[in-house]
Formats: C-alpha cells, sequence, structure tokens
C-alpha cells in the first residue's frame, strides 16, 4: 500500500519536471557575431534572429541580443537561456536614438530593447533611426543566418553589415 502512494507521488512530480524542462537539453547552441555600419562597429543596436519556422513549431524559437561597443553580440534565446536552435533565420538590426528613445549610458540591454521598440511604435517624437529602417523589419530586411548544431564555435559567428538611415 505504501508503494502505491510512494509512485503516485513519484509520477506527477516527473511530468512536473518535464515540463519545467528539469534536466532536459534546451536544444540551443552559442551564437553570436558582430554588426558594422560603414565598416565600423556598431554599438548599442539591437540584433534579433526571427525563426523561419512557424510559430506554432516548438523547434524553432527567436533570439537576440544587444551589441557592445566593439559591435560584437551573444545572442539569448526568448526563453532566457544563452544561444539560439539551430535552423534558418530572417536578422534584423536597428539601432534608435534621439532624445524620444530615452536611451541613456549604463541601460541594460533589456532596457536598450525596451526604448528602442517604444520609440519605433511612436512613443518618442524626436528619436530617429541610425541604421536604415528596412533592416528593422522582418519582412523587409534582406540578412539572413543559418544556424547549426556544430561543435565548432566558430560555426555560428555572423558579420552583418547595415546601411545607416538615408544611406
Amino acid at each position: 500500500m505504501k508503494m502505491y502512494k510512494v509512485r503516485s507521488l513519484i509520477l506527477p512530480a516527473m511530468m512536473a519536471c518535464s515540463a519545467a524542462g528539469c534536466g532536459a537539453d534546451t536544444g540551443l547552441v552559442p551564437a553570436g557575431g558582430v554588426v558594422t555600419m560603414n565598416g565600423e562597429p556598431l554599438a548599442r543596436a539591437n540584433v534579433s534572429f526571427i525563426s523561419q519556422v512557424p510559430s506554432n513549431d516548438p523547434t524553432g524559437m527567436s533570439s537576440s541580443s544587444i551589441t557592445d561597443a566593439e559591435g560584437k553580440f551573444m545572442l539569448t534565446a526568448m526563453n532566457g537561456n544563452p544561444g539560439a536552435k539551430p535552423g534558418n533565420y530572417k536578422v534584423t538590426v536597428r539601432k534608435v536614438e534621439g532624445e524620444g528613445a530615452g536611451i541613456e549610458e549604463g541601460d541594460s540591454a533589456e532596457d536598450i530593447a525596451k526604448k528602442s521598440m517604444q520609440a519605433m511604435m511612436g512613443g518618442g517624437s524626436a528619436s530617429f533611426y541610425v541604421t536604415d529602417p528596412m533592416y528593422s523589419q522582418v519582412t523587409n530586411t534582406p540578412l539572413t543566418a543559418k544556424v547549426t548544431d556544430g561543435a565548432n564555435p566558430e560555426d555560428n559567428q555572423f558579420a552583418f553589415e547595415v546601411p545607416p538611415a538615408g544611406g
């Protein structure tokens, strides 16, 4: 009788752990790269890898990052874990500046992404695109990337050159 009670507790615990991803492989691989504009590193730009797998397919997951002072970025998946899932991506790059953007020195990557999005959506009248706006739209960007599950860390390092707004 006691064995039955123990089993009845183990199964729900295993199911909960499975749903939460306890000990599960996330399927993410390290991925990153560098963004330049006019041949120079583009700092504090939003880089998004948008999965080309339908949103209801669990094999796809988008990832994003903010470039550092050298234009370098390392992707973080939408679930908060570092990396990206192997697959094909459309890549968007955007940098918004100006008083309306509200971006300040010392803002976290998350704050920069939120403020940039608000500025793009009309939240800041004195904000402006630094990068060509075409590169910020998944439907228009010509940038693509294929993330592989290769064991070599250099396999998933990408270099993107984006033009300035109006250029």
